[in-house]
């Protein structure tokens, strides 16, 4: 069975900092999100955006 995602990131990067301070938390991620699939509970900082 094929099924095809919702959304879907591709090579996202965030990086925090600037020069020799510069981290990269993320490099690369590519992420399918399956319709009724509910990515705010991945983990404390999306939740807390939420209301």
């Amino acid at each position: 069975m094929t099924t095809t995602a919702a959304a879907r990131v591709v090579d996202l990067v965030k990086t925090y900092g600037t020069g020799n301070a510069e981290v990269r938390a993320l490099d690369g991620v590519t992420v399918d999100f399956a319709r009724g699939s509910s990515p705010r509970s991945w983990g404390p900082a999306v939740r807390a955006s939420r209301p």
